[in-house]
């Protein structure tokens, strides 16, 4: 028994504890990048960097992008409205092409 009570792990002072650092999680680091970009980046560096440290914003990007394309084109007022602008670009273009001498 007196085997068991030398095993344990020794208590941390609570001084070592107020000093420990967590690492900061995904949305931790998403909110600090905007809100305190210098502490943010301060905590960041004091743990190795990892994949899903610029992989997990990436994909949301790529999510928040797609779903904005899909809501868009699934509403035809929105979807004319687009197809409208980009005919009129290239109106202008293929007149400013002529007018140059570029096409005839």
């Amino acid at each position: 028994m007196d085997e068991m009570q030398n095993q344990e792990a020794p208590e941390m002072s609570a001084i070592e504890n107020d000093h420990e650092e967590f690492e900061l999680s995904h949305t931790d680091k998403l909110v600090g990048v905007f809100s305190e970009p210098t502490a943010t980046f301060g905590k960041m560096a004091k743990f190795p960097q990892k994949t899903s440290d610029w992989i997990v914003p990436i994909l949301v990007v790529i999510v928040i992008a797609i779903l904005s394309q899909v809501v868009m084109m699934n509403n035809p007022a929105i979807k004319a409205s687009i197809m409208e602008k980009q005919m009129e670009r290239f109106e202008k273009q293929f007149k400013e092409s002529v007018d140059k001498g570029q096409m005839t």
